[in-house]
């Protein structure tokens, strides 16, 4: 089909033109056994079209050609025809300009660029993208369709998917609790994705390497490493983690109903429309399948690419190798899997918001509450921020509580409950030396034999039920606004299809009159005989034009299964580590200076790790999660009262840490980005293009009328606290 178009571009494919101009001559092995033509003709005049484009030709009357094979050629033969006929191929030539395209340039109509020149040597480092070795000569990796049983069953794949991720999320809940210390709820829902992450990592850090396979065997066997450390880790934190269960095995159950109905509701739309390969409705479910079905078939990394022969992919396949985990895991077939890893991901996101929003809720309801009810505080310097007014002390707004505070309120100095976990949270810096190191000094304190705090009586733990209600009523509120909602095109759509339905001539010139007297007539109308013209999902999620406006329901609707959606449950995990990483500065009294370190330092591998996970998962999401990791850290610094003692340390420090995530999410990674090659310009720049206030609205407004009515709250709320102040201290 293309012989009549390649010649148009000699240099650019020499070898394809060579080629068939070997073919037409005989030489290849082949003879021309039938043509047939059926050429145009008016009036008895035959017209010749063999050299037209093949779109005017092709769907109305083809040329034929058939040939007949007559001979084998030799090795050798080949060679000596096609041998070296692409060293001069010009992959950037675009060919003379047309007569067309001439004529415009002089009439000065075209803006057209130059096409870019090809790169230089030196650009693209010498990566190749073909394999190291012939894949007849890879390890043949035959372990992910083992489960014939739980693959032709659905309820049974449901149930086996479901086990292996909670397996996951209980062999990673140690680490869990330790990293997100500070956390009401320990983190628990975010256990699944962690481990999932890590367990993930560590085996791609093996297969890149070559030191192992991504198989079975290597994935059991790193689990069970996994599970090893968190069992060392529950040695040593048993306490707090039985504590913990008897105060919060409420808060962890509900957790475990939230991530389950997330998971069967789209397990229910998934079986109402399983298809994974419609033609025009599809999107790319075919290219993520052929993705996944070579990741699955590969034992090293990068994995085979399924489009290049001989080639590896090239492109960000990690969420794709993190399905093919479980599905290696739970040896379910993938294209049963595919259905099952949607609702995974959008349980796994559920779950995460629900958490966070949880445990934000938390910290913001003790804080009012406590300022409400004029809870004392433990004596601490004067440098705290602690400010003494009338004889009580008062807490900076700027600094959270202690998340195991029961009903907001904190103990009287000299508790004897002090270094427990219901003790407030301190600023670490305000401790003296003998106080920091004190517990490092083998001093008797009453902590476990890690050095957390001792295990402190369930009422000192749990928070009052009016508090906790609140809580998760806002997890369930943030779940719901991050995984569900969407923009307001798709309620502006149906008011414009009851419009349709109108029986009213009603004429308006003020916005959305017209629109609204119209869609109550219409409302009317289809309560009677008439009916409401089907939905158009699609509409939704391309408001802006040439923009894509996707929301993560749409997504998760669409089931299409690419990397910017299976990169939101990760997203939320870098969310939650940065909000662990906001509530470092204070900890509670009594904690040991060495643990402090070690928990810190863990919890900034996490960072790197999981911002690097973004970038392999999907690469446009590490500009934005790499910018609020730094400005997590300067709100840190402002938090702490660095930022205004000594503005340029504060920012040296910033640098650093901006420096140091970056760099540890590129080495951690860098197995990826030592293979991958950007195989055409891309980046970020300014659009001339305009967006109408109203299509930016209809993707933006709801959530900013939210954000816009919360700051005009926040700000009203202070601005009266600063007039009862003034007005106090006037009397």
């Amino acid at each position: 089909r293309i012989y009549g178009a390649v010649d148009n571009l000699p240099q650019r494919y020499p070898m394809t033109n060579r080629y068939y101009q070997l073919l037409f001559d005989g030489q290849l092995g082949y003879e021309r056994a039938l043509e047939v033509v059926n050429s145009p003709n008016l009036l008895g005049i035959t017209i010749d079209d063999t050299g037209a484009d093949e779109s005017f030709t092709l769907y109305d009357h083809p040329r034929v050609l058939v040939f007949r094979k007559v001979r084998d050629l030799s090795d050798a033969e080949w060679d000596a025809l096609l041998g070296g006929s692409w060293e001069t191929a010009q992959p950037w030539d675009v060919g003379e300009p047309t007569l067309i395209q001439r004529l415009w340039e002089t009439l000065g109509l075209t803006d057209a660029a130059p096409p870019p020149p090809p790169p230089a040597d030196d650009e693209t480092g010498g990566k190749t993208l073909l394999l190291d070795q012939p894949l007849s000569e890879q390890p043949v990796v035959q372990d992910f369709r083992w489960n014939a049983v739980a693959s032709q069953s659905t309820p049974l794949a449901v149930v086996v998917w479901w086990l292996a991720l909670f397996l996951i999320g209980v062999i990673a809940w140690p680490i869990t609790f330790s990293v997100f210390r500070g956390f009401r709820d320990r983190g628990y829902l975010l256990s699944r994705t962690l481990g999932w992450l890590l367990l993930g990592y560590i085996v791609w850090l093996l297969a890149s390497l070559r030191v192992g396979q991504n198989s079975l065997p290597y994935i059991l066997a790193t689990l069970a490493g996994i599970a090893l450390v968190s069992l060392l880790l529950w040695r040593r934190q048993r306490s707090q983690m039985a504590a913990f269960w008897r105060a919060e095995r409420h808060v962890v159950l509900f957790g475990e109903g939230v991530f389950a109905a997330a998971y069967l509701l789209f397990v229910v739309f998934r079986i109402a429309n399983p298809d994974i390969w419609q033609p025009w409705q599809g999107g790319e479910k075919f290219m993520e399948f052929a993705f996944l079905n070579a990741i699955l078939r590969s034992a090293h990394m990068p994995p085979i690419d399924p489009y290049f022969a001989g080639g590896t992919i090239n492109y960000y396949y990690f969420g794709h190798y993190l399905v093919g985990l479980l599905i290696k895991l739970t040896g379910i077939w993938s294209s049963v899997a595919f259905n099952l890893a949607v609702p995974t991901v959008f349980a796994l996101t559920v779950g995460n918001v629900f958490c966070l929003g949880y445990n934000l809720a938390s910290g913001l309801r003790g804080r009012r509450e406590l300022q409400a009810t004029g809870g004392k505080l433990y004596e601490v310097p004067e440098r705290s921020g602690v400010e003494v007014e009338d004889g009580r002390p008062q807490i900076d707004p700027r600094l959270p509580l202690d998340p195991w505070l029961s009903d907001g309120t904190l103990p009287a100095a000299g508790n004897e409950s002090a270094g427990e976990p219901g003790s407030p949270w301190t600023d670490a810096s305000h401790l003296t030396a003998a106080e920091e190191t004190a517990p490092d000094a083998g001093q008797e304190t009453d902590k476990d034999e890690w050095g957390e705090p001792s295990t402190p009586d369930e009422s000192a733990q749990s928070v009052g039920w009016s508090g906790r209600r609140a809580a998760l009523a806002t997890g369930l509120l943030a779940a719901f606004f991050v995984a569900m909602l969407g923009n307001v095109d798709g309620g502006g759509q149906l008011v414009r299809k009851l419009a349709e339905q109108s029986t009213t001539g009603f004429e308006s010139m003020l916005p959305g009159v017209q629109t609204g007297v119209r869609a109550l007539s219409g409302l009317v109308h289809v309560l009677g005989p008439a009916q409401l013209p089907s939905y158009n999902y699609w509409d939704p999620s391309r408001v802006i034009p040439f923009t894509i406006n996707e929301f993560p329901y749409w997504s998760f609707l669409f089931a299409d299964l690419h990397p910017h959606m299976i990169g939101i449950p990760f997203t939320v995990l870098f969310l939650a580590l940065a909000f662990a990483l906001l509530m470092r500065p204070m900890r509670v009294v009594g904690e040991g200076r060495r643990l402090r370190i070690a928990t810190g330092g863990v919890l900034m591998v996490f960072l790197a790790l999981t911002l690097g996970a973004l970038a392999v998962i999907n690469t446009w999401d590490l500009p934005t999660y790499f910018g609020l990791g730094v400005l997590v850290w300067l709100v840190r610094e402002w938090r702490t009262g660095r930022l205004s003692e000594n503005r340029g340390r504060a920012l040296l420090r910033t640098g650093v840490f901006a420096v140091g995530l970056v760099a540890g999410a590129l080495l951690l990674y860098w197995p990826f980005f030592a293979h991958y090659k950007a195989l055409a310009s891309s980046g970020v720049g300014l659009s001339d293009v305009k967006t109408e206030l109203g299509k930016w609205l209809n993707v933006w407004g709801f959530l900013g009328f939210l954000a816009v009515s919360f700051l005009l709250v926040e700000l009203r709320g202070r601005y009266a606290d600063g007039a009862a102040s003034t007005g106090s201290a006037a009397g």
